[in-house]
Order: structure tokens, then sequence, then C-alpha cells
């Protein structure tokens, strides 16, 4: 098969992104003609690695500014994609909500739209929101198939004429079980963005740290937020226990040298990064925000989930907490879960799951 790819930056270093890449390389390495048709600025390069059969067709096209230049952007954008598409002819083209242009609707073959974000928040806190969710809506009847990554989400898609749950997989090397594991440490990867709510969490660690003296917090990740993030720490004297310590190349040792990781999104497409701490033996405290979390985590036996939704910030910080201080109270029980962890995210197999994309596509060709 052939089969396109669209991502509208690739050189960003974030987990649509990574899956996209991971995706991409997985289809060719099984065989089949890969394309990746991306809009990165001009200069930069890919953040992931790309098998070497995955082709990269770059638009670049740089940003527009004012009314005039972002129409002239748009058509530009859109017959650049539509040649790049008819060049390479795919059987399937994968696209995704946050990146619709007129030229993916034209593509040849079938188009499969997949929905990588909870979709009443996929543009809530975005420019031209209403027009994006349009497009969207018409993406949705259009597609031969809607596939999300949660249930949660999957009964969000009712006009489609398929809709289909196959969940991201972890393309992370997942190390020996850790001798060297820091109980009293926990670790967050995470994009220093408004919805990553990492100020929910370091306010929580301001109660943490009154119960546990000696508990540490390490933020790997980069985002607009760094430098108010940084003040808040300070502000709350906790510059000595929470570490903001940018971006890693080598996530594994974290997560297998920390006890425990927190995520305290407002909401998740799915979660790639619980089931990446999991597979290496990394339990997790996450808020049940919508729509991964409670799809991941068996509360209470690899993990814990903190109550969030309908309740006030001071609740959910409470919560959180709550949650983070059972982790520590009890560190025998917190590394049985990160054992059990290990197990449970079996079902996340990588060729399992590139199987179950292998086989839709299959079948939408046959049609």
């Amino acid at each position: 098969m052939r089969i396109a790819y669209t991502c509208q930056d690739i050189s960003v270093h974030g987990g649509l992104e990574r899956i996209i890449a991971d995706k991409a390389s997985a289809m060719a390495a099984r065989g089949h003609d890969v394309c990746l048709i991306v809009n990165c600025p001009p200069g930069s390069t890919c953040a992931y690695a790309l098998h070497p059969r995955v082709g990269v067709f770059d638009i670049s096209l740089p940003g527009p500014h004012g009314l005039l230049s972002t129409l002239r952007f748009k058509w530009r954008q859109n017959m650049r994609i539509l040649k790049a598409l008819h060049r390479f002819r795919p059987d399937i083209t994968v696209a995704v909500p946050t990146w619709l242009t007129l030229g993916m609707f034209m593509a040849p073959g079938r188009l499969v739209l997949e929905s990588h974000d909870y979709r009443p928040l996929t543009f809530v806190s975005e420019k031209s929101s209403r027009y994006k969710r349009f497009k969207a809506a018409v993406a949705e009847r259009l597609a031969s198939a809607v596939v999300t990554l949660t249930l949660e989400d999957k009964a969000l898609w009712p006009a489609a004429g398929r809709v289909e749950l196959i969940p991201n997989f972890s393309n992370i090397s997942h190390p020996a079980q850790s001798t060297g594991r820091r109980e009293g440490d926990a670790v967050a990867m995470v994009r220093l963005a408004p919805q990553k709510q990492i100020d929910l969490l370091i306010d929580a660690w301001s109660e943490v740290i009154r119960r546990h003296p000696h508990a540490t917090l390490d933020i790997y990740g980069d985002g607009p937020q760094r430098e108010w993030l940084q003040r808040r720490i300070e502000a709350l004297a906790l510059d000595g226990c929470v570490r903001l310590r940018g971006c890693t190349s080598d996530a594994t040792a974290e997560y297998a040298s920390h006890g425990f990781l927190v995520l305290s999104s407002m909401h998740e497409g799915f979660g790639l990064v619980l089931i990446e701490a999991m597979a290496c033996g990394c339990p997790c405290v996450a808020v049940d925000c919508p729509a991964g979390p409670r799809e991941i985590i068996d509360h209470g036996r690899d993990g814990l989930l903190v109550p969030y939704r309908g309740l006030t910030r001071e609740q959910q910080m409470r919560n959180l907490a709550d949650a983070i201080c059972r982790m520590l109270n009890n560190p025998e029980r917190t590394a049985e879960m990160g054992r059990r962890a290990r197990t449970s995210v079996a079902r996340f197999d990588k060729d399992a799951i590139m199987s179950r994309w292998e086989k839709l596509f299959k079948d939408l060709c046959r049609k």
C-alpha cells in the first residue's frame, strides 16, 4: 500500500508529532510505501528519527502576517499539499483534525481521520476555533474511517460512516527492572503549556512537601510557560524540591530512576507518557481528566486516578496532593504497582497496534 501521513510541523517535540513519526516508520518497516507531508519552519529538521523508506514532502511555507498574507498562504499551502498528494498517489491519506486542508479532502484514495485529542476540547483555546470545528465536521463525513484513541472519544463522532478505536503504542526501549529507583522522587514529562496544568501540580507539591519534606519533583520538558512556572516555584519556596529540568534525550532513564510519574493535564487525547512510564516499571498518578488516563490506569492496582471532573481547582489540588502522598507513604505498595504496570501495558504492544492499523487500511482499500 501507499500511505501518506500529514503533520503540520514535525520539527516540534510533542506527543502528536512523535507518534505520527513512529507510525509512519512502522508502516515503512512493514514494506509499505510511506510519505510524510509537513510544513516545517524553513531551515528546521524533523524532531524524531524516521525510517529510511519514509519520504518527506516539506512544503516549507513561512507563517502568514495579516489577512491578505493569510489568504495567500492558505492558497499556496493547499496547492502544494495537493501537488504532493497527486505526485505520491496514496491509497490511504491519514489526516488529523488540527491540520485539515482542502488539499487533503481532495486526496486520491481513502481519507482516514485520526483524532488525537478529546473532541470537545480540541480547539478550545485556538483562534478560529469555530472554523476549525467546521472543517473537522466536514472531514468526519467525508472520511472513509475515523480512528480514535479512546472509547470516550469514539462516542463523539456520530456522523462518521465508520469509527474505529486504535490506541497509541510506545516506541520507547523498555529497560530491565531498575534497582536504582529513588522512591521519594516523582517525575513529570510534559510540555510546559496551559493544557498540562503544571501550576496545579506545583501548588499540590506545596502541600506534599509539608507532609514529606524530602520529596522531590523533576519536571522534564519545555514550553511557553517555563519562566512563569519558575517564578511560581520560587514564590512558593519550592526551588529546592521542584526542578524544571528542560528536555531530556533519555526519558527511559528518568522513568526507571524515579518512584512514580505525575500527570496533571486538564485534558489528554490519550496520555502516551503514561504507557511509556508504566512500561519502565514507573507507576503513575494521573488526574482523571478526559479522555485517556482512566482507560490506561487500573486505579489502585498499577497506578492512581485522582478525582478531578466537576470539582473546584482547590479540590483538584488537594486530591492530587493526597494521591501523591499515598504513593510516598507506602514505597513497597508503590513498587508493586510499578511491577504490575509493566505487565498491564503489554496490551499497547507496538506490533499488535500496527497490525490493527494495517488491517484497517487493507479493508478500506478493498472497498
